[in-house]
C-alpha cells in the first residue's frame, strides 16, 4: 500500500508537532503552500502534515523521518500509470494487481476503459501526493477564522 500504518502516521505527526518549524495554526511544515530551503539545508515543504504523514512516499525535509516505499514499488506504479492507448490483457492484469497491492482493494480485471482510466488516475494522484485540494480547503478555513 502507499499508505503507512496508523501507528507510523501518528509517530511521524508527533515528530512534526515537536519540530520548531511546525506551524500549529495551519498544521504545516513552515508556511503553508510556500516551500523553501533554509540555509542549513532543511527543506520546509509547506505541506499539511496530517495529510503528508499518511504517504509511504513522503519524507521529512529536515531528515526526521524517511519514506517507506521501495524503488521497485515506485517503478511498478509509474509503469502502470504511464500505460496509454490500447493495452493488452496482461497489462490490464498488471495494472489491477498493482492497484490492489497499493490500495488493499480487491478489484477484478475489466475491459471497461473508463474504469481502467479511473484506476490509473487514482494511482497517479497517490504517486504525486495530490493533497493540494485538502491544503487549500484548510487554508480557506484558517483565513475565515482569522476574519472573525
Amino acid at each position: 500500500m502507499l499508505f503507512v500504518t496508523g501507528q507510523e502516521r501518528s509517530r511521524r505527526l508527533e515528530i512534526c508537532k515537536a519540530c520548531k518549524y511546525f506551524k500549529e495554526d495551519t498544521q504545516s511544515c513552515g508556511t503553508i503552500l510556500r516551500p523553501r530551503t533554509l540555509k542549513n539545508g532543511v527543506y520546509l515543504c509547506g505541506c499539511h502534515m496530517p495529510t503528508k504523514t499518511r504517504f509511504k512516499v513522503a519524507k521529512c525535509g529536515a531528515g526526521k523521518w524517511e519514506e517507506q516505499i521501495t524503488q521497485e514499488e515506485l517503478e511498478q506504479i509509474r509503469k502502470v500509470v504511464d500505460l496509454k492507448g490500447t493495452i493488452s490483457a496482461e497489462q490490464i492484469r498488471e495494472l489491477i494487481a498493482t492497484y490492489n497491492s497499493v490500495t488493499g482493494s480487491n478489484e477484478k480485471p475489466t475491459t471497461c476503459t473508463a474504469c481502467l482510466r479511473q484506476i490509473q488516475d487514482n494511482l497517479r494522484r497517490m504517486l504525486e501526493h495530490d493533497h493540494e485540494k485538502e491544503v487549500k480547503e484548510r487554508t480557506k478555513l484558517i483565513a475565515a477564522r482569522k476574519k472573525k
